[in-house]
């Protein structure tokens, strides 16, 4: 089981837009040893077959293990929704109650959960009962202060909780001001089940001093202009400085992006592939030449051709 290990994890943070199966894959081949998460999926939508969802089910064998991340509010969605993603080769069901959007918590999904802790429970206790995968949630410090949030966790362990990702913010803080992951090391002390932190980790440094006595951490925002973050807090996490793999020359960085450039294209299409990827050039060309005026034609990107012409030039 996934969630059994000697050394600490690392696990790639769901992000809606984001973590899609391409990106999956990428974070994998730079850091086989991370742990992917889907992007967030309506349990309600995936439990009434939608093939949209189900499409996004399709796990390539780099990826393994895969942990399903889904949101909703309705114990029996959860249920059919999870046991629909076990069958397609989930290793685990991870449930969102962290999401600060305003439309998702105005439907009482993502973080509005942690103000019903009897419906959280009851949504635990479903799932647990009717998968053999284990089931984790996603949360955050609390809803204005963290004072609840060691009751609200024990009662989501009571209920067969076996893992927690703590983003250390508040629902009312959104992702502003610094992440406070004291409340989290007080929470490990207090429950026998694995405790992740998840808020501002940036390099490899930071993963470090920030572990403690958590059993791993997940990284979000941060890979989203610079992936290569994710095999810094490895080399932290599981090497000793002077046992650190030296960093990739940038054509094999190159060939890694391309990939991910026709992977995405084999799913979505060239040119939908090609606009998602603008943004992730403009923080390559701003990284490898920042003078070079190439920031303008990253911008203009449309085909797998223009990006290959573009890293060419960056080589």
């Amino acid at each position: 089981m996934w969630l059994q290990s000697e050394k600490p994890l690392l696990l790639l943070a769901p992000m809606d837009g984001y973590t899609d199966g391409p990106f999956r894959c990428l974070i994998k081949k730079i850091a086989p040893e991370c742990l992917v998460f889907t992007e967030f999926l309506s349990a309600r939508e995936m439990a009434q077959g939608s093939k949209n969802l189900l499409d996004k089910l399709r796990f390539k064998a780099i990826e393994h293990p895969v942990i399903v991340q889904l949101y909703g509010k309705d114990p029996e969605d959860f249920v059919t929704s999870s046991k629909i993603a076990q069958d397609h080769g989930a290793a685990g069901i991870d449930i969102n109650m962290g999401c600060p959007s305003k439309k998702v918590v105005a439907h009482s999904h993502g973080s509005a959960l942690m103000k019903d802790i009897d419906l959280s429970s009851r949504i635990i206790e479903k799932v647990r009962q009717n998968i053999s995968v284990p089931i984790t949630v996603k949360t955050r410090l609390g809803w204005e202060n963290h004072d609840q949030l060691i009751p609200f966790i024990q009662k989501l362990e009571s209920a067969g909780l076996q893992g927690i990702t703590i983003h250390g913010r508040t629902y009312r803080q959104k992702f502003s001001g610094s992440a406070n992951w004291d409340p989290i090391y007080s929470l490990k002390r207090e429950v026998a089940i694995p405790v992740f932190g998840n808020g501002d980790i940036v390099d490899g440094w930071t993963a470090k001093q920030r572990l403690k006595n958590l059993d791993g951490v997940m990284v979000g925002r941060a890979i989203l202009t610079n992936p290569w973050v994710v095999a810094e807090v490895r080399n932290h996490l599981f090497f000793e400085e002077k046992d650190f793999p030296s960093p990739p020359p940038f054509h094999q960085v190159a060939a890694l992006w391309m990939e991910f450039v026709e992977d995405g294209a084999a799913i979505m299409g060239e040119r939908r592939a090609c606009l998602r990827f603008r943004k992730f050039m403009i923080q390559i060309v701003q990284a490898r030449r920042p003078d070079s005026g190439l920031r303008r034609e990253a911008t203009q990107i449309e085909s797998i051709q223009s990006i290959q012409t573009l890293m060419n030039k960056l080589l």
